[in-house]
């Protein structure tokens, strides 16, 4: 017997997408956005300031030629990067669905991630673009900085734990937990109880862990 709304995708819009599509087309736009940052925001020349800043030493022009082999690198390694971020976040969707005994395979939970992602690069847009509106005078708390979280309206940049925990409520984290609701409630047919809490705790949970992560290596370098 199939789970419900698999025998859907067929006709529906999300679920009629396919997946090898969404991933180059993803990709692509994670390309370009990482490639306008690297030549116009985050430069050899701004990165080496940074790290004077910080009691750091100017780049060298072998150490230049190095940073740009490591950018194309970085480019091609994007698309097996987005695999493994949309797969982890699939497997966290796939335990709260399972603790809400909701059945949804995991082809649907790794496309709804994949649908999700699309918010994620809205916030990495909306960073990039105000780094950018900064202008080569930015500095390491500006790179910390969440755009648009209720810890950029409400607080100057901080490296306190109560900044942090306000960055996490974040535009692109409602979009994100909107995206994958719609996509449970209307692709997979799952109630409306499900489809809001499983994304919901999802996301609540990958912030608190990528909080802890940058606690933890505050601590490290501090």
């Amino acid at each position: 017997m199939s789970r419900p709304g698999e025998d859907r995708h067929a006709t529906t819009r999300l679920g009629g997408v396919s997946l090898l599509r969404m991933l180059v087309t993803m990709t692509a736009i994670w390309v370009m956005i990482t490639l306008y940052s690297n030549e116009r925001v985050l430069t050899p020349e701004v990165i080496a300031r940074l790290a004077m800043g910080g009691g750091g030493m100017a780049m060298t022009t072998d150490q230049n030629s190095r940073f740009a082999r490591l950018e194309l690198l970085a480019y091609g390694a994007l698309p097996f990067l987005l695999t493994l971020r949309v797969g982890s976040t699939a497997l966290v969707l796939h335990l709260f669905s399972m603790l809400l005994t909701t059945e949804i395979g995991y082809r649907e939970l790794f496309r709804a991630s994949l649908w999700g992602f699309s918010a994620v690069m809205y916030g990495m847009s909306v960073h990039t673009l105000r780094l950018a509106l900064l202008g080569p005078d930015l500095t390491m708390a500006d790179l910390s900085v969440v755009p648009d979280s209720l810890g950029a309206l409400i607080s100057s940049p901080s490296p306190t734990m109560a900044y942090h925990a306000l960055s996490l409520l974040s535009l692109h984290g409602l979009l994100w937990i909107g995206i994958v609701f719609a996509y449970f409630r209307f692709e997979c047919c799952v109630s409306k109880r499900a489809a809001l809490l499983v994304p919901c705790a999802t996301w609540t949970t990958i912030s608190l862990a990528q909080l802890g992560l940058k606690t933890f290596t505050a601590q490290i370098l501090g």
